[in-house]
This record gives structure tokens, C-alpha cells and sequence, in this order.
């Protein structure tokens, strides 16, 4: 049996976002999520919430520093309509400022068409070269290892995730990740200047680094949820 099927739904999991089913939830049920101003629409057969651009949040009430420092990753199902407001649209943040001061962010950017991470202004990281496109569905994935490092796949419907850029990237230490501002998904986490323009259905935080056929379970079993 798998670590994937054995462990992460239940002790390792930080967050389990989910609006397939219609409405907004925490699967796990230890998170409250206050969404404003995002829509629920329906995709198929499912269902997927749709950020704005402009002033969509969702803010949960995780704000704990002290869950990142053995490491985590975060999956999500993503379909942008554009590169979101300031070209910096966000996945998930936690942060006191833009470059991620004090915590970290996970994003979308027009440079390079990439995604983008920035942990406590450490630096600049991010995806393989066009590796983001716009208008269609993604999986993607940021993992950083409790030594720092950080790696992004992604796949797309019918593509199983892969190593995006280089690998084990460097930024700043996670051990500088002591914000208590809450855990945001589509947003920054003190503001709402980097909104995430399109949908993001499903999304989940797991404490340490899942291996490549961890996630790729996680792919296997959502991607019809979102075609």
C-alpha cells in the first residue's frame, strides 16, 4: 500500500480544499474557509470555484508558522484566464508582503509563463519556461524539503506531472516562515493585490515531500474532475 493511500488523508494532511461537489469545504474538516467574492461554477459533470482577478480570497484560519518547518507540498488543479492582477496571480500565500516576507508564496507568473515561489524574500524561484499556459487545466505542485530546497511539477489532463525547471532550487529558509497571518488560497494573505484570475477546483497541503508517485496518484484520481 502506498504512502498516499496509507497516511496523507489523514495525519499528514495541512489542508484539503475542495468545491467539486458544489460548495466550498475542507474535507478534513479542521480548517474553516471564508470565501469573498468567489463564484462556484459548473464544469462538466463538477463543480470549481472561479477567482475574479480583481478582489476574490479565500482565507482559512491556519495560522500556525510551525506546520511548514519539516518541509510540505501543495498540489492544486489551476486553469488561469490570464497571468492574474500584477501578473503575479496567486495559488496560495502566506506572507507579510509581496515577496513573501515572513512566510512564502506559491504563484503564477508572466515572466517565463512559470510558476513562482518566494520564500521570506529569499529569491526568486521558479518552473521551467513556459511551462504555465493560459486558458486550459494544470496540475501543479510545489514541494520544499526541510533543508529548503524547492522543486515544481506539473501535468496537465492527460499528462502525469514531471519536474518543471531545475531541481532542488534555493530561496530563503523555512525556518524563517513565522507569520501568523492566515494561510490564503488565490490571494496574498494581508491584501488582495495579486488576485488569481480563473478557476482553482481543488487544492491540498501536505506536511513533508511527497515522492513523484504520491502525487501522481492525486492526479490519477482528480483529473476527472476537472475535464
Amino acid at each position: 500500500m502506498s504512502k498516499w493511500n496509507k497516511e496523507l488523508i489523514s495525519s499528514n494532511i495541512l489542508l484539503d480544499y475542495d468545491s467539486t461537489n458544489g460548495y466550498i469545504t475542507d474535507r478534513i474538516g479542521k480548517n474553516t474557509l471564508t470565501p469573498t467574492n468567489v463564484t462556484i461554477k459548473k464544469t462538466g459533470n463538477y463543480y470549481s470555484a472561479e477567482f475574479n482577478g480583481t478582489t476574490s480570497t479565500l482565507i482559512t484560519d491556519s495560522t500556525d508558522p510551525t506546520i511548514w518547518q519539516d518541509g510540505f507540498t501543495v498540489v492544486a488543479w489551476i486553469k488561469p484566464r490570464s497571468w492574474g492582477e500584477l501578473n503575479y496571480g496567486r495559488i496560495l500565500d502566506v506572507s507579510n508582503s509581496a515577496a513573501g516576507k515572513d512566510g512564502f508564496n506559491f504563484c503564477i507568473n508572466n515572466l517565463n509563463s512559470s510558476l513562482f515561489c518566494n520564500i521570506n524574500e529569499g529569491g526568486a524561484t521558479r518552473s521551467g519556461i513556459n511551462s504555465i499556459s493560459i486558458g486550459s487545466w494544470q496540475f501543479v505542485v510545489l514541494t520544499v524539503s526541510s533543508n529548503s530546497y524547492i522543486n515544481f511539477y506539473k501535468g496537465d489532463i492527460d499528462v502525469a506531472p514531471t519536474l518543471s525547471g531545475l531541481a532542488n532550487r534555493a530561496s530563503g529558509l523555512i525556518t524563517s516562515i513565522t507569520t501568523t497571518n492566515p494561510v490564503t488560497i488565490g490571494n496574498r494573505s494581508t491584501a488582495t493585490d495579486s488576485t488569481f484570475d480563473g478557476n482553482i477546483p481543488m487544492l491540498k497541503v501536505y506536511k513533508g515531500v511527497l515522492s513523484l508517485e504520491d502525487f501522481t496518484q492525486i492526479w490519477s484520481s482528480t483529473r476527472g474532475k476537472v475535464n
